[in-house]
Order: structure tokens, then sequence, then C-alpha cells
């Protein structure tokens, strides 16, 4: 029995082992470094059975991703931005509520890109990498700048897409991220809008 359980547990366990913070979060007491770079982006996820949704940035060196937790920028779905496709749009359906997610790192400044999309439901993680089919480089860059406020858009993912739906969409809603930084007192510093281009 208590073997059953573990097993069961195992895959969660496992999961939660590897939802370690990636970089030091704001809190009340942040304020913005010269040396450091603060990033702002939106997250909601659309899933059918998922759990939870996880995005990840990573910074590049070279043609590839640092593995430095502090050059990593890692958000997971919170109850709010974690969108159903069961009953979308009908009285009671799930989603009434639910809204684009908002997440701010401090993290080092640098080039970065869109590294990959996980999700998390009946005891499975799928991984959804980023890369161009033909290099195998990343996609997605972003110049992260030193002393400022980065803010790099909202991502829509769509975990199981229909036909011709892509699977990640990127767009802004600033007013929307302002008012998630106002509930940080005293980061205040310099805004930048960050051109990210999804690609195909």
């Amino acid at each position: 029995m208590l073997k059953a359980v573990f097993w069961r547990l195992a895959p969660l366990l496992l999961l939660t082992g590897c939802l370690r913070p990636a970089e030091p979060p704001v809190t009340a007491e942040t304020v913005l470094q010269p040396t450091k770079a603060i990033v702002v982006h939106g997250f909601v996820c659309l899933a059918f059975s998922e759990t939870m949704c996880t995005i990840e940035f990573g910074r590049l060196i070279g043609d590839g991703f640092s593995e430095t937790d502090s050059q990593r920028i890692y958000a997971a779905t919170r109850p709010e931005n974690l969108l159903r496709y069961a009953g979308w749009g009908l009285p009671g359906a799930p989603n009434v509520g639910k809204k684009m997610g908002y997440y701010a790192h401090v993290v080092e400044p640098g080039p970065y890109a869109l590294k990959l999309f996980s999700t998390f439901g009946n005891s499975r993680t799928h991984n959804y990498f980023l890369a161009s089919k033909e290099t195998n480089r990343p996609f997605a860059r972003v110049d992260v700048e030193a002393g400022k406020i980065n803010y790099l858009g909202d991502f829509t993912f769509n975990s199981t897409p229909f036909k011709d739906q892509p699977r990640v969409i990127h767009g802004e809603d600033r007013p929307a991220a302002e008012a998630y930084l106002a509930t940080f007192p005293k980061l205040t510093g310099e805004w930048v809008v960050k051109p990210v281009r999804i690609e195909p």
C-alpha cells in the first residue's frame, strides 16, 4: 500500500524538486540595483487537464543557455492564470475570474531567450522546448538591460493547441504590468518595453 502511494507521488515529488526558485524574487523590500535588472512578464496557460504550467527564459552564452540559476527566469502558474478549455464561455465555466498572471524577477543583465514551457497533469510532465528546427538555437531573444525594469510582455501558452493555432501568443498590457509592480513600493526606476519576436 505504502509503495503504491509512493509511486503515485513520485512524479509530483520529482517535479516539485525541479520547481526551485530560479532567481531572487521581487519582494516589498526590493530596490533596483544598478548592476542588476528587473524583468517583468505576464503568463497565462490554456490547458485541458493539466494542473500546472511553467515558463522559462535562459541567459544566452554563445548559442546555448546558461545553467546558472541567477541567469534563469522561471515562473509557474497560480490558480488565477491556469485557464481551462473545458466549458469555455459556458455559465459556471472554470475560467470565471481568471486572468493574466504577472511575475517579477531580479536577474543578471544580458541576452535571454524563451527556453521552454512545461505542463504537469495526470502524473505526467511535458516539456515544450523552443528552438529553431534548423539550427537548434533558441528564439524570442531579448536583451535585458542593467539598472532598468524590463517588461517582456505577456505570454499565452496553449498546452494542447487546436489545428493551426499557435502554441505561443505574445502581447503587451503595460498598464496591467505597472499595476502589478505598484504592489512593490520600493521598486522604482526606468521602464523599458523590450521587443520580443515570437517566431513560428
